[in-house]
């Protein structure tokens, strides 16, 4: 149960929290984790993190309580985020190599020419969606469409689950 003063402190020191949470999404950027997604989360565990801070402080130590408290908010913030890392990882790459298993590659078969027309006379789809099937169908993966495309593979992802409904439509 948080005190009314723990509480006040944490409230005081938000702007510790924001601030490295801002830090935080600068440092782990390049993993293309869904920030907007995960900021409620990144606070959250920076108020723990906070509250780890005011149980622990000694006052005795000759340290200032900021200067303190930025090093519980850092590991508990760099923590969650390896663990948001691995998580997505894991299921997008897991994802990843069923699909790869379940596409044959059809660019040697006869039904490759069939099928190929097949995408291209889809009438709901745009020239860019057309583009990401066949490359999936040739055997392309989510990482190698998303990097022609210059996007992230879990864009990629989402647009084929998008794309999936229409497909069904005409077959």
């Amino acid at each position: 149960m948080i005190t009314k003063d723990i509480e006040a402190i944490i409230e005081e020191n938000m702007g510790l929290i924001i601030s490295e949470a801002l830090k935080a999404k600068q440092r782990w950027g390049r993993h293309k984790l869904p920030f907007r997604d995960l900021w409620e989360d990144l606070i959250a565990e920076g108020k723990l993190a906070m509250q780890r801070a005011i149980k622990n402080y000694k006052e005795d130590k000759g340290r200032k309580f900021s200067s303190y408290a930025v090093l519980w908010i850092r590991k508990a913030m760099n923590t969650f985020l390896s663990k948001e890392v691995a998580f997505y990882n894991h299921i997008v790459f897991e994802d990843d190599d069923k699909e790869e298993n379940d596409i044959p590659d059809l660019r040697d078969s006869s039904d490759w020419g069939e099928l190929k027309a097949l995408v291209l006379s889809i009438p709901k789809l745009s020239q860019r969606e057309r583009q990401m099937i066949l490359w999936r169908l040739e055997g392309l993966s989510l990482q190698e469409i998303a990097e022609k495309l210059g996007i992230t593979f879990q864009a990629v992802a989402k647009a084929l689950k998008k794309i999936q409904p229409k497909i069904e439509k005409v077959i």
